[in-house]
């Protein structure tokens, strides 16, 4: 009873933490469900011991954007919802909308793609089921039928890589059993990185009720992503060839593009920037969406830039182009 209540009381200090250092903005449901999640005898331990270990020193490590922050009005930027921000001296270089409620389309599966990372094996092999059937006309797939084999790592690779929702949904039922329980727990990871405004009712991004995020909290789960030398090696790769097998046994080999446009010099950005990678995103209710981390060539310094509900892809390029424009 004792090891239950130092359990809530770490989880309590965590969210006051976070609180009153601005990391956030509160999400009441969200709070209620966490409530309700470490109080929960087969959940609790396991969510308040990751919280225990996000207390100390959490603010300092990370860009924090205080709810009543103002922009800077100068800027050539339109009415997107779009940031940037410095990972070497966690500063602010540009911040518009950043609270703001939004779709994040395939931005989601940044997060799909950390969670499965902590949670999965690379090498398991993984049976494709009709609970990862996508049949949304129109979305992006890799074309996986009922009875296909193929491994975790090359679910992964395709989901950042080419966007590839029937992957995403083949991960969630890999490691949660279903595509609504991955969600939660993707929510659940999320949280713990402070972004408490984000809640997925999926792992792949297509539009959805309730399927939610902000600008900052893209940046805080970007940022934790990074760190992870898989995600850093996927984001940074043009192409991505794989080879499964078929449910009748024979094996197929096939080769997907990445989905980012810098990447094919479709679009221009300065000079001085290196692009590492990141992800994109489109839908109806999205717009077009973009996440990147960056590095500047000369001063090596580190940025996370993010562009949400562009109107159309030059618009998402040349905001995202813009932006990169602040990077020193």
């Amino acid at each position: 009873m004792k090891k239950r209540v130092r359990y809530i009381v770490l989880s309590l200090c965590m969210v006051m933490t976070l609180f009153f250092t601005g990391c956030y903005v509160r999400n009441d449901e969200f709070l209620k469900e966490y409530n309700g999640i470490i109080g929960a005898d087969n959940n609790y331990a396991l969510i308040s011991l990751q919280a225990d270990e996000r207390i100390d020193g959490y603010a300092e490590n990370l860009v924090v954007v205080p709810k009543d922050y103002v922009e800077d009005d100068t800027t050539e930027l339109s009415n997107v919802a779009s940031s940037l921000y410095c990972l070497d001296d966690n500063s602010i270089v540009y911040a518009k909308n950043v609270h703001e409620i939004l779709h994040p389309a395939s931005l989601t599966k940044i997060m799909t793609v950390y969670v499965a990372l902590k949670y999965g094996n690379l090498d398991d092999i993984v049976t494709i089921t009709d609970a990862s059937k996508i049949t949304e006309r129109g979305a992006t797939i890799i074309g996986l039928e009922t009875g296909d084999k193929i491994s975790l790592r090359d679910l992964v690779y395709c989901s950042l890589i080419f966007s590839g929702n029937d992957a995403a949904a083949a991960i969630a039922v890999h490691i949660s059993g279903s595509v609504a329980e991955y969600a939660k727990l993707m929510t659940k990871e999320a949280a713990l990185l402070g972004a408490t405004n984000t809640t997925f009712k999926n792992p792949h991004g297509l539009t959805e009720e309730g399927h939610m995020t902000t600008v900052y909290d893209v940046y805080l789960m970007l940022n934790e992503a990074v760190k992870n030398e898989t995600i850093i090696d996927i984001i940074n790769r043009t192409n991505y060839e794989y080879t499964y097998t078929k449910a009748d046994g024979q094996e197929k080999t096939k080769n997907v593009k990445s989905t980012l446009r810098y990447f094919s010099n479709q679009y221009a950005y300065p000079s001085d920037i290196t692009i590492i990678g990141g992800k994109t995103g489109t839908t109806n209710a999205a717009g077009y969406c973009l996440a990147l981390y960056v590095k500047h060539k000369d001063s090596g310094k580190q940025y996370i830039a993010v562009v949400l509900k562009a109107s159309s892809l030059d618009n998402l390029y040349g905001e995202m182009s813009y932006l990169l424009e602040f990077c020193e």
